[in-house]
Order: C-alpha cells, then structure tokens, then sequence
C-alpha cells in the first residue's frame, strides 16, 4: 500500500489499518531447527505460529474492525480501559491512570 512503501505517500486515517500492521505482523516468522530461537520471516524453517494460531488472530483483528466500525469511540475507550487494568496488574498498583 502506498502509506506503507512510499516516502511521501498521504497518511492513512483508518485506525485499524496501523493496528492491523501492528497485531498482523510477523505471520510468516519461522525457525531453522538447529537455531529455535533465532526468527527470520519466510521459509526455509519451522513456523512460530501455526495456521490455527493465525487465523484466531486474524479472526480477532476482523471482530476488532467491526467493533471499530460501529463505534469508534466506544471501541476506543475499551481498549484504553482494558490497556489501563493490564498496567495496573503488572505494576500490582491500584493507582494506573
């Protein structure tokens, strides 16, 4: 897409587009089997994440889309409530604002 692979290419305004980018990435990571813990994308290798993996994940990002889509705004405050109670839980504060 041009907002992507050109320099000097018009912002893209759909926030799920950078979202998708975000979660999406890496579906083609994979390992040689004498380096597991060294990623590459692409074959030769085993994948990180099966096809099952993938298409839940895919599966998400579309039901993340349609929430989107039907309110944006509600969408918006869900996910920086849910981010808010994450940082809370990992910092074992009660104060995470």
């Amino acid at each position: 897409m041009p907002w992507i692979e050109e320099v000097t290419a018009v912002r893209c305004n759909d926030q799920m587009v950078p979202f998708g980018l975000v979660y999406l990435h890496g579906f083609n990571l994979a390992h040689n089997v004498d380096t597991p813990d060294l990623l590459h994308h692409g074959t030769p290798g085993v994948y990180a994440k099966t096809g099952y993996e993938v298409a839940d994940d895919l599966g998400y990002w579309r039901c993340n889309c349609e929430e989107y889509d039907a309110d944006p705004a509600s969408w918006h405050r869900r996910r920086m409530a849910a981010a808010k109670a994450a940082i809370k839980a990992e910092s074992g504060r009660s104060d995470a604002r």
